[in-house]
């Protein structure tokens, strides 16, 4: 303690621990004998006070405690960041537990919320208007229609009409070529319906390729 001036005592830190650790271990008779003997000296100071230096004291105790061990998740390296903004933007119709499956067919195991935390936010313009779509795709467009036909002899025919069925049939072969050996399923435990190994790979090692035309992408490792 040291006199800040005239009628006021300055009461340094030290000060303060030492005060609230020898009430802290008093309890009882020892409290009272304590308050007794120590009220003379301790006059200055408000019973609440040495309280409120108590719970400081407690709090700092804990607070270094818990500071001195790491916790939470580890962070993911800044590869394995990028490595998750392509995914989206690759895929854009996927959702965070498909890539959450792919990344662990690459030997890589993140949470949801990892995924769902490096999403990459829109910038762009919104969605073109169904007319530009149209504009783009016709000529990859199936159209499919199915009715029925009554007969003079109260027979009915069903008929099912495919237009462009050459490129239904193409798109049809490239997406099973995917779904069997590639696409993920989360009743499969996030395997393949053919099996697909894990292919351990770093987050800087992996390239895309295409597939059903662009609508999906195969994420494999980078050949040495």
């Amino acid at each position: 303690m040291r006199r800040c001036g005239i009628s006021c005592i300055c009461i340094e830190d030290q000060d303060k621990d030492q005060v609230s650790g020898l009430l802290t271990g008093c309890s009882g008779a020892s409290w009272r004998n304590f308050g007794r003997a120590g009220a003379q000296a301790l006059y200055f100071v408000q019973p609440r006070t040495v309280t409120t230096w108590q719970k400081k004291r407690f709090r700092d105790y804990w607070r270094a405690l818990s500071q001195s061990t790491k916790t939470g998740r580890p962070r993911i390296s800044p590869e394995l960041r990028k490595l998750i903004g392509r995914m989206w933007e690759a895929n854009p119709t996927w959702g965070a537990p498909k890539i959450v499956a792919e990344l662990a067919m690459l030997g890589i195991d993140v949470a949801k919320s990892t995924v769902e935390k490096y999403k990459p936010k829109r910038t762009g313009p919104p969605s073109p208007t169904w007319r530009t779509f149209l504009d783009q795709h016709v000529r990859d467009l199936v159209s499919i229609d199915f009715f029925i036909v009554p007969t003079a002899t109260f027979r009915v025919l069903f008929v099912f009409i495919v237009l462009n069925e050459r490129h239904l049939k193409r798109l049809m072969s490239s997406y099973l070529d995917y779904y069997h050996p590639w696409r993920t399923h989360q009743s499969l435990n996030s395997d393949a319906p053919d099996g697909r190994p894990v292919r351990v790979a770093e987050s800087c090692n992996v390239v895309e390729f295409p597939a059903v035309h662009g609508l999906h992408h195969v994420h494999i490792p980078k050949a040495a």
